[in-house]
């Protein structure tokens, strides 16, 4: 589906630190589906990595609403960040 190919896309922009293309396709990737919880992660790393550590927070708040209770270990990284 499209928002599996932007959320690919935007893994692989990240991989070769092009963060604001990956922001982009993440964004991309929630609009389509909000529950697509490892966009507002990798968006969040993405974010930080440009030093925009508020958009970070604010993005692992939301994305907390929506991950999976079964993603401890990308729970508790998103809890970590948000403080």
């Amino acid at each position: 589906n499209i928002s599996q190919a932007y959320y690919s896309r935007g893994t692989a922009y990240m991989k070769l630190a092009e963060y604001k293309h990956a922001i982009s396709d993440f964004t991309e990737t929630i609009n389509r589906n909000r529950n697509f919880y490892l966009a507002y992660y990798y968006k969040g790393l993405c974010l930080e990595s440009i030093g925009d550590k508020e958009s970070a927070k604010n993005i692992y708040r939301e994305g907390l609403q929506v991950t999976p209770a079964s993603e401890t270990e990308i729970l508790k990284d998103m809890q970590k960040r948000t403080k």
